[in-house]
């Protein structure tokens, strides 16, 4: 019994003396000056000037940025519920129509109130009709029931 209180009370000083250690600030050996003796100093040789030959700027050349042309994306989107006066539906359609506003080549579309048995015949319907390439359902559901139609859709 007292083995072990010991014990307990050197690692408890141990440790208590690795943390303080830790905790210390760095200390470094003083630097003591040494004294240099005094020379004077002496005046160089005069040099004589040299012109150095002048060369024209070149330009590098113009280089056109190659950017490949946009290619249309449709987004669509499955609302699980009605969008206005929500929450998670309303922030989700916001958010799919500022992607449409800072892009281009982005083209938003929706469905709301998608119960999940609906979730592949309206999907599918964006993909032929409204040309969707990217369909995101919203729910757990829902895209379980896409999720098993995706080989159909390959990207």
């Amino acid at each position: 019994m007292i083995k072990t209180k010991l014990s307990v009370f050197f690692a408890m000083v141990l440790i208590a003396s690795m943390i303080l250690s830790s905790c210390a600030t760095a200390t470094t050996a003083p630097v003591v000056p040494t004294t240099a003796p005094t020379t004077v100093p002496t005046k160089a040789p005069p040099v004589a000037p040299t012109t150095a030959p002048t060369i024209a700027p070149t330009e590098p050349p113009v280089v056109e940025p190659t950017v490949a042309p946009a290619v249309p994306v449709v987004l669509a989107i499955e609302h699980f519920s009605v969008i206005a006066g929500t929450t998670w539906s309303g922030a989700q359609d916001r958010a799919g129509k500022r992607i449409a506003e800072k892009y281009p080549n982005v083209t938003y579309i929706f469905r709301e109130n998608v119960a999940p048995d609906q979730s592949v015949p309206f999907a599918e319907e964006m993909i032929a009709n409204d040309k969707a390439n990217i369909v995101v359902g919203k729910g757990s559901a829902i895209v379980k029931n896409m999720v098993s139609e995706a080989p159909i859709f390959p990207a």
